[in-house]
């Protein structure tokens, strides 16, 4: 996947103003102010703490002192961040319905097949589902002021047909091939079916009746368009040719026989073909851009006093 198309995955417009971290109200030591608000330390605490829980190797040393120290301003920065934005919110009386947030999370619990799996990877995360709910209603609120902020984005034919052009060679279909095979324990078996195949026997009828891998066996052996072959036999059947069959090809599985079936070479995917996802893509730019800028302001204008690190 190209890097112009990994910037369209995500969660939303959310993703673009880093507010995936719960803020926790309490007592304590403040880690910083933001126009008089305190942010608690505890809040920087826990957010630290679900990295070392999760990598505890990165903390390791002199390195992971330094790590330590940088995930520790990205968190407090982060917090700042959605403190300001709650706080924008609240003068644009952006609202979040219980109807809304109750709709995110069941949004989210569709990814688990059951409650028990939402519960686990909770439990993983170290955070409840009350504040999973608090964190859906930060996202939410968000996303209003994000479309508050940068209002409608429009992008011309032009823009996309030049991006288009300039990224030509990233917009490709690979080439695909379609294979079959017979996979046997025995290496002689191996070579006494191939010499058969040779004498055009059935190929389909072959692996129905001797191969022993389960998922093929009983489609004559057929693996569908665009299976991925494993990197050590791809490389030992590359040149195999549409109809040929390979030499026996030894794997952890066994020995394998392949059959190139058919081959679609790569092809150049028409400006028509990806115009959408050109389009999704230059209007996250330029609403990233103009978050930014806005959000930039935001915080000359905001008070926001850091508590010095020992």
């Amino acid at each position: 996947m190209k890097k112009w198309q990994l910037a369209l995955i995500g969660i939303g417009a959310v993703a673009l103003i880093a507010v995936a971290i719960l803020v926790v109200k309490g007592s304590g030591p403040t880690a910083a102010t933001v126009n008089g608000v305190p942010i608690p330390e505890s809040a920087v605490d826990k957010d630290l703490a679900k990295y070392k829980q999760q990598q505890p190797n990165m903390f390791k040393g002199a390195a992971g002192k330094a790590q330590e120290k940088q995930l520790r301003n990205a968190s407090l920065d982060a917090l700042i961040t959605e403190e300001l934005l709650r706080q924008e919110a609240k003068k644009e009386n952006i609202k979040v319905p219980e109807a809304e947030i109750d709709a995110k999370i069941a949004q989210v619990k569709k990814m688990f097949p059951d409650q028990k799996q939402f519960d686990q990877v909770l439990k993983q995360q170290g955070i409840t589902e009350a504040e999973l709910r608090t964190k859906a209603s930060e996202q939410i609120m968000a996303e209003k002021m994000l479309k508050k902020v940068t209002g409608n984005i429009t992008v011309s034919d032009k823009e996309m047909k030049d991006f288009y052009e300039k990224n030509k060679a990233s917009m490709t279909t690979p080439a695909q091939k379609h294979w079959r095979q017979i996979v046997v324990k025995d290496k002689a078996k191996a070579d006494a079916l191939l010499s058969r195949l040779k004498d055009d026997a059935d190929f389909a009828k072959l692996a129905k009746a001797n191969s022993i891998d389960e998922t093929s066996k009983n489609n004559g052996g057929d693996l569908g368009p665009g299976v991925d072959l494993p990197p050590d036999v791809a490389s030992a059947v590359k040149d195999v040719k549409v109809n040929e069959l390979s030499d026996v090809v030894k794997s952890a599985d066994g020995y394998h026989i392949y059959q190139l079936v058919e081959l679609k070479p790569a092809r150049q995917k028409s400006f028509a073909e990806v115009k959408s996802q050109i389009k999704q893509y230059l209007e996250q730019n330029q609403q990233r851009a103009k978050f930014t800028a806005w959000l930039d302001t935001l915080k000359k204008k905001a008070k926001i006093v850091k508590t010095p690190t020992k």
